[in-house]
């Protein structure tokens, strides 16, 4: 099986050329396991190891050399999964911002959460057991949160918890399998909604503000029912399978600026603005395109062949 694994790996590495990233697995320890061009700006993800070491350091010395001297003196302080995840965040932000020629700041943690990017750059991190990513974009197409969810197990006893009422209307004629993948969605589109709205409310905001609706080319319309009354809001919503997980991203800007400013997705990477899963918070869901939308995401192993 390690042989056969091994050869799999040197079939796909990861490039920037492939659309889908190769598996994690196939990049060693705080490696590169992927880098992708998505339309709300760069992702790149890290790949970590699976414990921190018993007995030894946890990060080599070569890999906290990677990170600016601000970085590794915060690093230095912290143990166990909680480092290896946090440079590996690092790690992946840096790179990705590399690709978008940003200069090389301290990626500082920010009082309320989140990431401080670079002068005219947003950025966020997730991530899970043994990969971290990192996004970055430029902040003129608004705020941008990222989130990774992995898709096993399945945890349908959360529905009521992540959906909203309607939501959970919408996906009750759904088999279990395609209810749960539609319910990951939700969640993980809602955790990336979060970060991105945190610089423009500071606090926190539940699950039960806002209301998702998928596509199946990747996009999602977020009609946002915000507690305090906040915005109006202008939002976009993305997801993307990998290899056992999905990675989801958001943007928001108020929409007082939409006149002024350029759609995220064109903003993050030049590509065009083909989301169609653009709405107005505290309203009701902006007109859409011509997108087919559904309640039933791609399954995975579709998408993948």
């Amino acid at each position: 099986m390690e042989n056969r694994s091994s050869a799999l790996c040197a079939l796909s590495p990861p490039t920037a050329l492939t659309l889908l990233p190769s598996d994690p697995a196939c990049a060693g320890p705080f490696q590169t396991a992927f880098w992708l061009t998505l339309p709300h700006g760069v992702a790149v993800g890290i790949a970590l190891p699976e414990h921190p070491g018993a007995g030894g350091q946890a990060v080599p010395e070569s890999v906290l050399a990677r990170l600016l001297p601000e970085e590794r003196a915060i690093a230095r302080t912290l143990r166990g999964h909680r480092v290896l995840r946090w440079v590996g965040g690092r790690l992946a932000l840096h790179e990705a911002l590399r690709h978008l020629w940003a200069d090389p700041v301290p990626l500082l943690p920010l009082p309320g959460g989140g990431v401080e990017g670079p002068p005219g750059f947003t950025v966020s991190v997730s991530h899970k057991r043994t990969l971290a990513v990192g996004m970055a974009a430029r902040s003129a197409g608004g705020t941008l949160g990222v989130d990774l969810e992995d898709v096993m197990p399945t945890r349908l006893h959360v529905a009521p918890v992540v959906l909203r009422p309607e939501e959970i209307d919408l996906v009750r004629h759904l088999s279990p399998e395609r209810r749960w993948l539609s319910m990951l969605v939700r969640f993980s589109i809602k955790e990336a909604l979060y970060k991105a709205l945190f610089p423009h409310l500071s606090r926190f905001v539940g699950f039960q503000e806002a209301f998702v609706v998928l596509a199946p080319n990747g996009s999602a319309r977020v009609q946002l029912s915000l507690e305090g009354q906040e915005g109006p809001f202008r939002v976009e919503a993305r997801y993307h399978w990998l290899p056992g997980r999905v990675l989801s991203s958001v943007r928001v800007w108020p929409e007082a600026s939409r006149s002024t400013q350029q759609s995220p997705a064109g903003a993050a990477s030049g590509l065009p603005d083909d989301a169609g899963g653009t709405a107005q918070g505290n309203g009701s869901l902006a007109r859409g395109g011509p997108l087919s939308y559904t309640d039933a995401p791609p399954h995975p192993e579709h998408l993948h062949g």
